[in-house]
């Protein structure tokens, strides 16, 4: 396993780098406030296992290497300016009970 902590502070350079370098026709005032994207994702990372941020933290590494910017693509796909990379109905699954989670470890509302 890897320290929860220091792949964190990874996680945050890798996804901060990315974010920071996201083209975009409009200027984002949220770019201009680093450490406010730190703190946000900081606490939403907090939540995930370790085994969970050790893969993402892979998956982000192995982009890097590639050459692909994970955060443009999120913001293209939430624009609606892709179609998505997948339509298997369990993922709107998955994301509900990520969401679930979130919720409940912020607010106290978990059910399991």
């Amino acid at each position: 396993m890897c320290d929860k902590g220091s792949v964190i502070e990874s996680i945050l350079d890798l996804e901060l780098n990315m974010f920071l370098n996201v083209r975009s026709e409009v200027p984002v005032n949220c770019r201009e406030n680093p450490e406010a994207f730190r703190l946000h994702r900081r606490a939403q990372l907090s939540v995930w296992s370790e085994e969970t941020l050790c893969s993402y933290h892979s998956d982000l590494v192995d982009a890097e290497q590639q050459g692909r910017n994970l955060m443009t693509l999120k913001y293209a796909r939430m624009e609606d300016l892709i179609p998505p990379l997948s339509t298997n109905p369990i993922i709107d699954a998955i994301v509900e009970m990520a969401l679930e989670a979130q919720r409940g470890c912020f607010f106290g509302t978990r059910t399991s």
